[in-house]
């Protein structure tokens, strides 16, 4: 009798150690989950901001390379004896 309440026990206190590890991993994995959301959110918005930017910065490349073009035609149009403008 001593043996089974022994062993009673054991299984008792094995089981209620992993039931109480088991409640604090499912707290910590949506505190994660919930951590995961904002970096993930965070990331998306400074993924979003350099995207504009990328916009942006494609914008005056292409305004440039439109003036330099007419500005080289503009040069090639010139004469040989309009050094002064050159």
């Amino acid at each position: 009798m001593k043996r089974i309440s022994l062993l009673f026990t054991c299984i008792l206190i094995v089981a209620s150690i992993s039931i109480s590890m088991a409640q604090q991993d499912s707290l910590s994995a949506n505190r994660q989950d919930s951590l995961a959301v904002k970096i993930d959110s965070a990331n998306m918005q400074i993924f979003q901001d350099y995207q504009k930017r990328l916009m942006e910065i494609d914008s005056v490349r292409r305004t440039d390379s439109i003036h330099r073009a007419e500005l080289e035609k503009q040069l090639a149009s010139l004469k040989t004896t309009d050094n002064l403008k050159k």
